[in-house]
This record gives structure tokens, C-alpha cells and sequence, in this order.
């Protein structure tokens, strides 16, 4: 008797536990109660379940590690794209953080100066001869030249087309920008810190060369901007031109 009234009160605590579908009572014929089987099943269960949740969030924290190593790549991304503007759009800011030199002398634009001058900035005779605005100063030099930076700066372009015309440009210091037309061989690539004086390329101008263009003779085309507009060149080198310049020079 004493066991029959524990057995059905293990039973009654049971069903406050178990969902009542999953109660199994012994049968006449004294077979086995199943409720223990049924929890057992039930702590197996949720032990795997539990064993897959933890797999779940192993594999979900995976995932936030790439995202946050994909949202890395992206902000250092930006960061690189933040410099580059800055190389092409606004080189002064970089300019201004570097130790450099300020107010620097320019220097003539090439190891060769005493070659004359071929054609001034609009030079009239150029207009007559050609039919096109010359906007810059023609400087005459062996091909093979070797160009050099007039002053500190950064290449903002260093453009290669084969055959056709090749040039560089660097940005300098308070808003001006030299170019460097009919350039043979490019030794620079856009986004070079030069110091003064370093070899940027070669020069052409011959026809049949690499970067000639439109050229009629080997010579640098020389041109000046100051905050973006074209400006005669004569106007900042001063000396430095008259130097090179030839009254018995053969105009191209």
C-alpha cells in the first residue's frame, strides 16, 4: 500500500512537470512507468539544443567578426580615398604638413638651360603659324633631356599615351601647378612627394619618339598655373628664362 500511494504521488509531481501527453502510466500487467524515460529524453533534448544554440552563436560571432573586419577594410577604404583627395584636389594641406622648405627659389625645369626659347606663352607667331593658343614656353633641349621638379611638391599626373602627347604635372606650393609637355620617358606616378631638383622624366618633342604629340623638334613644353589659371611662366622665372633665351632661336 505504502508503495503504491509513493508511487502515485512521484507520478502527481511528475505531471506538474511534464507535459500531460508525454505521462505514461504502468499497465495492468506491472510494465515499466515511462515518465523517467520521458525526462531523460527531455534533459537529452535540451541538451542538444543546447549544444546547437552555442554552435549558432559560435557561427554568429563568426559572422560579426567578418562584418567588423569588412567595416574595417571599408573605413580604411575611405581613409586611403580621404588621402588621395587630397593629393589631387587640395596638395597644399599635404604641402602644409610636411617639412619642407617655404618660399623656394625656382630653378630652371631641366639639367639643360641654355638650349633658347622656341615659342613664349601666346606667342602670336605660334597663333599665325598653327591656328591654336600656345599656352606656355617652348624650351629647347636635346632629346632625353632630363626634367627636373622647379620646386618641391606633389605629382597630381604623370599621363603616358604612347605616341601621342605625354606630360607631368605637380602642384607646389601657394596655389601653383607647373606642366611638363612632350615627356619621352615618365619617371614619377601621380601621387610622388619630389623634392627639387629630382629627376622627373625625359624629354621629347622628336617626331617618331614616345609622348611627341604635336611637336615639330625636341624641346619641353612648359606651362604655369597659379590657383588653376593658366599664367605666362616668363612671369614667375624671370631671369631664369632670359637665361635660356636665344634671339637667333629657330622657332618648331
Amino acid at each position: 500500500m505504502f508503495k503504491k500511494t509513493l508511487t502515485l504521488t512521484i507520478l502527481v509531481l511528475l505531471s506538474g512537470l511534464l507535459p500531460s501527453d508525454q505521462l505514461q502510466y504502468a499497465d495492468a500487467r506491472g510494465g515499466s512507468l515511462t515518465p523517467y524515460s520521458s525526462l531523460r529524453q527531455q534533459q537529452t533534448l535540451l541538451k542538444h539544443e543546447g549544444e546547437n544554440l552555442r554552435a549558432i552563436l559560435s557561427a554568429a560571432g563568426d559572422q560579426a567578426n567578418v562584418v567588423n573586419q569588412l567595416v574595417e577594410n571599408v573605413k580604411q577604404t575611405q581613409s586611403v580615398e580621404r588621402k588621395l583627395k587630397v593629393f589631387y584636389t587640395r596638395p597644399s594641406q599635404l604641402l602644409a604638413g610636411m617639412d619642407l622648405p617655404k618660399k623656394q627659389d625656382w630653378i630652371f625645369p631641366a639639367a639643360e638651360k641654355h638650349g633658347g626659347i622656341t615659342a613664349t606663352y601666346r606667342d602670336q607667331d605660334y597663333m599665325r603659324r598653327f591656328r591654336v593658343h600656345h599656352d606656355g614656353t617652348d624650351l629647347r633641349m636635346k632629346q632625353g633631356t632630363e626634367l627636373l621638379a622647379a620646386k618641391d611638391g606633389v605629382v597630381v599626373e604623370a599621363s603616358a599615351n604612347g605616341y601621342r602627347y605625354n606630360w607631368i604635372a605637380i602642384d607646389h606650393e601657394e596655389g601653383y601647378q607647373a606642366h611638363y609637355g612632350h615627356v619621352t620617358k615618365l619617371l614619377v606616378k601621380a601621387g610622388d612627394i619630389v623634392k627639387q631638383g629630382q629627376v622627373i622624366g625625359l624629354s621629347g618633342g622628336t617626331k617618331g619618339t614616345l609622348g611627341v604629340g604635336f611637336s615639330t623638334g625636341p624641346h619641353l613644353h612648359f606651362e604655369l598655373r597659379h590657383h588653376g589659371k593658366l599664367i605666362d611662366p616668363s612671369t614667375v622665372f624671370g631671369t631664369i628664362f632670359a637665361e635660356a633665351f636665344d634671339e637667333n632661336y629657330t622657332r618648331y
